[in-house]
């Protein structure tokens, strides 16, 4: 082989070093980027269960209360219950305070 067809061999194999390192800086920047959305969507999908999980329970306490509206005891029943729940409410957050 000549120092001539060396030399092309040489610098073909130092282009096409350069194009893979240039390649693999791009995939590494769309990887960085791609990760970073990947982390910004699972923090969405977590909030939107949160807020699901919110609207299921205000739906539940509405449940409740149209039942207790419609009982015998009427406002006064519930009115009852929510001081009751109230006092409950109260003792968890002294508990939770010491």
């Amino acid at each position: 082989m000549e120092d001539k067809e060396l030399k092309e061999r040489l610098d073909l194999f130092e282009r096409k070093m350069q194009k893979l390192i240039v390649k693999t800086t791009t995939m590494k920047k769309e990887l960085d980027r791609v990760v970073e959305e990947n982390i910004n969507l699972k923090d969405t999908v977590r909030k939107q269960k949160e807020e699901l999980d919110n609207f299921h329970n205000q739906e539940k306490f509405t449940k409740l209360v149209a039942s207790i509206l419609t009982g015998a005891d009427g406002a006064n029943g519930l009115k009852k219950r929510l001081n009751e729940y109230i006092e409950e409410i109260d003792k968890c957050i002294a508990l939770m305070s010491r």
